[in-house]
Formats: structure tokens, sequence, C-alpha cells
């Protein structure tokens, strides 16, 4: 069987990959706008793959090399 990439991760599996409480990402995801999530039926968020690379990009940026929130979107294309 190929191993295949999830199409979309929750907020939970994406909190524990890098280590990051829910609400800091609830917060990143309603005032970054690099950041796309969408809820299914139940209201459970929802990342693509692309959004759940640039959160741990935002992680990085802001807890390793100190980038303030407002100008990560300098360093994410």
């Amino acid at each position: 069987m190929e191993n295949r990439e999830k199409n979309s991760y929750s907020i939970h599996e994406v909190a524990k990959k890098y280590n990051l409480n829910t609400w800091t990402i609830r917060f990143w995801a309603n005032h970054i706008n690099l950041l796309k999530p969408r809820q299914n039926q139940k209201g459970d968020i929802l990342f693509a793959p692309e959004d759940v690379h640039k959160i741990g990009l935002i992680s990085h940026l802001t807890n390793v090399e100190g980038v303030a929130l407002q100008d990560v979107g300098r360093y994410i294309f």
C-alpha cells in the first residue's frame, strides 16, 4: 500500500506535532491571513497540509528566531 499524505489535519494533531496549544493555533488562524483552516459539519477545525507546514514555520520563526507575529508574513510566501 502506498504511503499517502492526509488531506486534512485536526487542530489537535497539529498542536501535538509542533508541541503547541490549540488556542495558540486558533489565535494564529484568526490573526494571520496566511492560514486558511476549514470546519467540517461537526465544527472541527481542519488544516490542509500546506497550512500544517506554515504553522511549523510560524512556530519556528516566532519561538526560535524571535520574529514578531505581525512580521511572519514577510518570511512565508
